[in-house]
């Protein structure tokens, strides 16, 4: 067959059509015609002893059993490398999120997402806040510490007690849970979901130029840590008042100051800040001291100005500014760097000087 083919390949056909057409030689009989035996009794009985001894013994059966161990060896020694390489990512993965779990809930001076932290801090009494904590480290710590672990015994494969292990982290995290919606509840009935808004309204003179000039009120150490919205002075709380600009609709300036608090109760005097306005000059507070917990307390200062109405901004002013993206780019530009005397033109401020 082997010769032939070489014949033009005509065999490779022929032996391909006939691979496919000819039946396959399943049962006993069939395969005693394929060899060309008397079918009798005792060819049956040999054909199906030799059937089983090819089987048992067979070259083909050793085969499959040493591949068979030998994938079982390869797949085993790339179990253990990928076991280490799992152990090894949710260990480091493990220490890091602790790490970072940790220093954002006892260091937040030290971290980007220290303002919102200590904003919290302010809303809880400090029992509550103590009590949060300490739920918050049950919560998010013992998955954290149960990662570590399960990836500790990944690599070292040793013994333990995996069923009170389970039962005691699950038995701490329930607790967490617990003493969380504890702290919910009792601080979430001093919130008000809606807030409460009060204020007054002042027209100003008609005069050319508006002077806004900050009061400092409060001295602030500059080792201090001072936060953008909430920081803490020996006892007392203090926010900072925003600033807003814009364009006045009539041709009459006006002054809005708004309070707004989110005390279930307000209580109108818990926010002392000091403003008033004379000759064409507004004066504000540097801080707001808070006498009561911090309830999302603000004030807002927010200028209304007709066209062609003049303000002068100095540089200690600029920081209280809230809406420097309604600006220009060069007046956000010289805000920050020295005092700046602005035009209300075409609904917008534009330098003069």
């Amino acid at each position: 067959f082997v010769l032939l083919s070489f014949y033009y390949g005509i065999f490779i056909i022929v032996y391909s059509i006939l691979w496919i057409s000819v039946p396959k030689a399943k049962t006993t009989k069939q395969k005693l015609e394929m060899k060309g035996e008397n079918i009798n009794v005792s060819n049956i009985k040999r054909s199906i002893k030799d059937e089983y001894q090819e089987i048992k013994n067979g070259k083909g059966a050793a085969f499959v059993n040493r591949v068979g161990e030998g994938l079982y060896e390869v797949f085993t020694i790339i179990g253990k490398v990928l076991a280490i390489i799992i152990g090894v990512a949710f260990f480091v993965g493990g220490i890091f999120m602790l790490f970072a779990f940790l220093s954002a809930l006892f260091l937040p001076n030290l971290y980007p997402w220290k303002s919102g932290f200590m904003e919290l801090a302010y809303a809880f009494t400090p029992l509550n806040f103590t009590l949060g904590k300490i739920a918050i480290s049950f919560l998010i710590g013992i998955p954290i510490i149960m990662i570590i672990y399960m990836a500790i015994k990944l690599l070292f494969s040793f013994k333990s007690n995996n069923k009170v292990i389970a039962l005691s982290a699950l038995s701490c995290w329930m607790l967490g849970l617990v003493i969380l919606i504890f702290v919910g509840i009792s601080e979430g009935r001093s919130w008000s979901i809606d807030g409460t808004r009060y204020g007054e309204s002042l027209e100003l003179s008609q005069q050319d130029t508006l002077v806004l000039l900050v009061n400092e009120r409060y001295k602030i150490p500059e080792n201090l840590y001072i936060d953008h919205n909430v920081f803490q002075l020996a006892s007392s709380n203090m926010i900072t008042p925003d600033i807003r600009i814009y364009s006045a609709e009539g041709s009459t300036p006006t002054l809005r100051v708004q309070f707004y608090t989110q005390e279930e109760k307000p209580v109108y005097d818990n926010m002392d800040f000091n403003w008033n306005y004379k000759n064409d000059t507004l004066r504000f507070d540097n801080y707001i001291k808070l006498a009561g917990q911090w309830r999302a307390q603000r004030v807002t200062l927010t200028l209304y100005l007709p066209e062609n109405k003049k303000v002068l901004i100095p540089s200690q002013t600029s920081q209280y500014l809230r809406n420097l993206r309604d600006f220009d780019r060069g007046v956000r530009s010289r805000l920050n760097k020295d005092k700046i005397l602005l035009i209300m033109q075409d609904g917008k401020l534009h330098p003069l000087m």
